[in-house]
Parts: structure tokens; sequence; C-alpha cells
């Protein structure tokens, strides 16, 4: 019998099925599992995409449908099945269940618009009102919706309740937002708060994004258990506001924002920048994306100032409002710092025009040195009240004998901006007075601007200073100045004031009828003393370490009274540590 070098028609169906089951064994080896996409392609059929919102009913309020449905239009196939449009599922059909995505997206909702793209038109709020625009959005930023969805907004105080959700699943909210009203920052803000947890606070649009550009963040929450997610918008200033909102099952969330630097939405000012006096007014307010209480405020001259400047509050929020006193008539360049949280900052600066009244004192600018640049203000008395502070002092030994008289509280007073402690004689008694700081302190720069008579002194002291112990342990009692009817002078006691008494004294040589400065550097292992601005003495043993030193302003006598009064008088009293 003669064999055929020709392939027979059955043999070459017999081929073809061998080939064709290779194609599949190796579809499937490469992952495509049957009926899956990749497969169907294999076979040289098609798959309809599964739907962005698979749910049928996720346009009606209150019916989110149900996730994982995928059925195409036309099909009969059952839900989770994916039939070709128009095919019945017969023999012949893939009627495979497709691998499911990842993420599966259950809401996607325009806030205060139409339907448009994917996103179904505003539904299941209550509250807010409703803004359209027709701005141009820039939707570079990662998982933006259609620029449509930025034009329109929902805003005041307003709630979704996203319901029909599976009972304490997981699921991600994903916010949409932009700034299509406001053209600067400080106008608007607002917390967000999701099943009652606040997880954006305090929020500027615009410092954050920008103005007319989409800003998304994505949030990882848990259905309740009646299968609801409730997402508030609580108004902080002028409107809270949404754009958009999707709720997805599954998938990985958008990571937030890198931190961004804080911004200046008020630049420094000052008022008045022409100044007739010694003090202005200064004022500066910045954004940030971490909310503005994070925010602190650093006021420094700049260049070369022609005096001093001290600012009554520095170096944190509070400061955003402060007030300058200058040291000498000039023109002055001030630079406030605004710093966040993590450390990023920007600036702003304003210029000021001074001009001291005829006669009074100057000090002149020590920048570097105590006071100056480098250092912060962090508590002090400029007594420009009427009358004394008394949330800052006690009157000091106030109805008791001290030495030869009677401490009184009438005796310091307050008035023209400047302290009068008074030592003076009543009906044949001798009577004084004086002022001791509520709270204590530790190592830092104190500072007086000062006229005086009789024995008067500006003075810290520990209280434990009299148990004659260690000067660490105990403290010591440091008299940055003191004068008894002559020449001031600096001086360090410790050990107590019995027989363990030990102290160092330095005279000072200058007029003490003239406004003088006085002030100590106080580190743990020196003390510094400073006379107008120029280092006076320096002190490098028994160094109190303790944080609990108290500030006395008094006026005394031991009967060597210099007349019939005796004013000590002081014009501020500023306490420092560094930057």
């Amino acid at each position: 019998m003669t064999i055929s070098q020709s392939p027979t028609k059955s043999s070459v169906s017999i081929s073809r099925l061998i080939g064709l089951l290779v194609l599949v064994l190796l579809v499937w080896g490469c992952g495509a599992a049957p009926g899956s996409a990749g497969a169907e392609a294999a076979l040289g059929g098609t798959l309809p995409p599964a739907p962005l919102e698979p749910a049928p009913g996720a346009g009606t309020a209150g019916s989110p449908g149900t996730p994982g449905s995928s059925a195409a239009a036309g099909s009969s196939a059952a839900a989770g099945s994916s039939a070709a449009a128009g095919s019945s599922g017969s023999a012949g059909t893939a009627t495979s269940t497709p691998a499911q995505p990842t993420s599966v997206t259950v809401y996607q909702i325009n806030s205060g618009g139409p339907a448009t793209g994917t996103f179904s038109a505003d539904k299941l709020f209550t509250g807010g009102e409703v803004f359209v625009a027709t701005n141009a959005i820039n939707t570079s930023v990662a998982n933006a919706a259609p620029a449509a969805v930025y034009q329109s907004e929902r805003h005041g105080n307003h709630t979704y309740n996203l319901n029909g959700l599976t009972p304490n699943a997981p699921y991600t909210v994903r916010l949409h937002f932009a700034e299509i009203y406001y053209t600067e920052a400080g106008q608007r803000s607002f917390n967000v708060l999701i099943n009652g947890s606040q997880v954006i606070s305090n929020i500027d649009l615009f410092a954050v994004a920008g103005y007319n550009t989409a800003y998304v963040r994505d949030f990882p929450t848990t259905a309740n258990p009646s299968g609801v997610i409730v997402v508030d918008y609580v108004t902080v200033k002028d409107n809270a506001k949404s754009s958009g909102i999707e709720v997805i099952s599954g998938g990985t969330q958008t990571p937030a924002p890198a931190n961004q630097a804080p911004m200046v939405s008020k630049n420094a000012a000052a008022s008045p920048s022409t100044v007739s006096g010694t003090t202005t007014s200064l004022s500066v307010l910045g954004v940030d994306d971490g909310g503005e209480g994070n925010l602190t405020y650093t006021w420094t001259t700049t260049g070369s100032p022609p005096g001093a400047v001290a600012f009554s509050v520095n170096g944190n929020n509070a400061s955003k409002s402060t007030t300058a006193t200058f040291g000498a008539s000039g023109n002055y360049t001030l630079k406030v710092t605004l710093k966040d949280a993590q450390g990023l900052t920007t600036q702003s600066s304003i210029t000021v025009a001074v001009t001291l009244p005829a006669g009074t004192p100057t000090q002149p600018s020590t920048p570097g040195a105590p006071g100056g640049s480098g250092w912060k203000l962090v508590w002090s008395d400029e007594f420009n009240g009427s009358a004394v502070d008394t949330t800052l002092w006690n009157y000091w030994l106030d109805g008791q004998q001290r030495r030869s008289a009677v401490n009184r509280a009438a005796n310091t007073f307050v008035s023209n901006g400047v302290l009068t402690v008074r030592t003076t004689q009543t009906n044949g008694q001798l009577t004084a007075g004086g002022l001791q700081s509520k709270r204590g302190f530790g190592s830092g720069y104190f500072e007086v601007r000062a006229k005086t008579q009789g024995w008067s002194a500006f003075w810290l002291q520990s209280p434990g200073v009299e148990n004659g112990g260690t000067p660490a342990v105990d403290g010591t009692e440091m008299d940055i100045m003191e004068t008894c009817c002559g020449p001031a002078n600096h001086a360090v006691h410790w050990g107590g004031y019995g027989a363990t008494h030990q102290s160092v004294v330095q005279t000072i040589g200058l007029p003490l009828s003239e406004w003088n400065t006085y002030g100590l550097e106080w580190t743990p292992t020196s003390l510094k003393f400073w006379v107008n601005g120029q280092l006076s003495w320096t002190f490098t043993s028994a160094i109190s370490q303790r944080t609990d030193e108290w500030i006395r302003l008094t006026q005394e006598t031991d009967g060597d009274f210099c007349g019939g009064q005796c004013d000590f008088l002081v014009d501020y009293v500023r306490v420092y540590t560094p930057l």
C-alpha cells in the first residue's frame, strides 16, 4: 500500500485542534484565566469592558446598586457573569466569571452640578447651596475628576449620607475640591469629617492648591453598621465646600500631599509706618496646609538699624500682632519669618521711619548681643497701662517690715508709661515698696531700662538661696543693678545669708539720674552683665541651674534715707531666650 505524503482533511483538523489546545494552555500559563479579557482575545472573542460605576441603581438617590455586577447591556447572564452584548449565554460563548478589578467605584457625585462623564448629578445631600463657575480648571493632579466637576460646588455647612453600602466594610472616600471663588489666601477655611472623625482641619484651598486648581484627598474609612458613610463639611470661615465625592470599594488611596511651605496672606504692615514717637503696631498673617495656628512669627531687624528694636511678643503664633519699640531715630527694615511645624518658612518685610521725641534717650543697636538679633522675647512689661499688671506681678512684702521701712502697695504705681517704686516718709514712718514676678525663670537674658534714686535694685532671687546650699541646687541672688544712694553695682550672692554667705560685687561707674539699660545674660556656665548694650562684667562661678528665680524691682532703706522722697523709675522689663 502506498502512503500519501499529503496530509488528509482529517489529519489537518486534528492538527489544528491540537494547536488550539496548546494555545489555550499557553495563555493559561501566562496568567490569563479562562474567561478573562486576555483569554477571550486569544480565542478570537471579545469581552465588553466593566462599567466604571457598575451599580445599575447608582444614579438613584439611596440606591448605590450591587457592587461587582458587570453584565453588559442586553445580556441575560446572571449577576457576576460577563456575556458579550446581545448574547444569551449559550454554548459557544465564554461564560466564565471575569477577574474582578482591585477596586470598584460605588459612587461618583458631582457636588452642586449635573451629571458629567461618569459622575452623577448631585444627590444624597442635606444643607448647603450651589455655586457654578465657568473658570478653566487645572486638573493635572493624580485622580482628578473631569474639569466640569470642579466648576460647580455645594457650599456652606452640608452633609452627604452615602448609603446602601456593605455594613462595616472598608472603603476609600475620595474628596474633590477647587477654589473657584476667592483669589487670595485667608478668605475661606473649613473642616471635613467622615463618620464623625475629622479628617481635614481648617483647610484653605487657595493656600494649599491655588486658584482654579483641582485638589484631591483620599481617606480610608469603614461603612457604619447601617451601611452608610456620612461626610460633613463644616465652615470655619466663609463657607465650607465640596466639588465632588467618590466612594471606592478596595483599591489604594492617593497619598496625602507633601507638606508645603506657609504662604503670606497679609503682608507685614506697620501702623503707623511713619512714627513720631517710640512705638508702632506690627501685623502680618500667614496660611499653612497644617492650619494657621501651627505657624510661628519671628520679627527681626535687617541691615544696619539706627538703634535697638524690641518686640512686645515674638517667636510664637501670637506675635502676628506685636508692638515694636525703637531705640533711635531713623529708618528700620523689619522682617518677619513665618515657620510651620515642619520647619518650612516664608518671609515678609516692612520699612518704618522713626523720629523720636526731643529729649528721648537713644538705645544703640547691638545686633547679636542679648536682646538684639538672635533672641526671642518671651516675657515683658512695658508699663503702658494705668496700673500695675497683677497678672504678671505681686506686690513685694506688702504690709511687712523690710529693714527700716514698711512696704506698701501704694508706693508702687504706673503712670505715663513708667513704673514708679517710691521710698518716702509718712507720719514719721518710712515706707517703701516693690514688685516680684508671679512666675520664676531659668537661664536667659533679663533687661530693664531705669532711672534710680536711693536704694534701688533690679534682681533675681531663688526661693532656695536661703538654705545655704550650693548655687547649682539652691540657686543664687543675682543683682543685675543695685545702688544704695551711691554708685551702682552688679553682684552675685550665694550660700544663704548667714555664716556661709558668699558674694562678689562689681561696681558700675555711670550717672544714675539718667535713663540706663541694665541686662544679665544668664547661661548654665556664666553670667554676663550688660550696661547700655555694652558688656560690663563676666562671672563664671557659682551659677544657678534653677528655673524658678524671681524677678524683683525694689526700693529699700536702712535709715540712710535720701531725703523727702526717692523714686526708682522703670520704663520696661524684658526677658529673652535664644532663638
